[in-house]
């Protein structure tokens, strides 16, 4: 594995990868990997990379199907920024239909490590990934990833 890895947060399917630049709290274009968890994987979050943890942003919603786009920003949520060393991603824990709460076991300003927990959702959710413009996604929609292990992404020297 290189420092420029980007792991997985969670266990489940690619269903997602898109260009955006509405997410609150990011500025500039960024790609967001989804990754839906289904009742059977292991729902435990995972640092994607090692950094500190800038801010927490839950927000109450619904809990529709997490495997349905037009509900994970409806859905209960939580948004974790994450920075080291100039770059800067977030993780988003969403609920689902099954999943009526979300854990999240770490504090802003908190120093983490790539592949710490750092919390869960319980149980049939999605978690995305919002990676900065300067990433080579390495994953496709479909793959099965693992929290921790995959590598969905690399930094590329800009």
């Amino acid at each position: 594995m290189k420092s420029s890895d980007i792991l997985s947060p969670a266990c489940g399917r690619v269903i997602d990868i898109a260009s955006t630049e509405t997410d609150p709290g990011l500025k500039g274009l960024f790609t967001c990997i989804s990754v839906f968890l289904a009742v059977w994987d292991d729902h435990t979050t995972r640092a994607p990379i090692t950094g500190r943890i800038e801010s927490i942003c839950y927000t109450p919603g619904k809990f529709g199907v997490a495997l349905f786009k037009k509900n994970l920003l409806k859905n209960e949520n939580n948004l974790i920024l994450i920075s080291s060393e100039g770059v800067r991603l977030a993780v988003r824990q969403i609920a689902g239909r099954m999943a009526r709460r979300i854990i999240f076991d770490c504090k802003e300003s908190e120093n983490i490590r790539q592949g710490q927990e750092i919390g869960a959702i319980r149980f049939g959710s999605c978690v995305q990934t919002y990676l900065p413009a300067n990433t080579k996604v390495m994953v496709q929609v479909g793959q099965k990833v693992f929290a921790g292990k995959t590598v969905i992404a690399r930094l590329v020297s800009k």
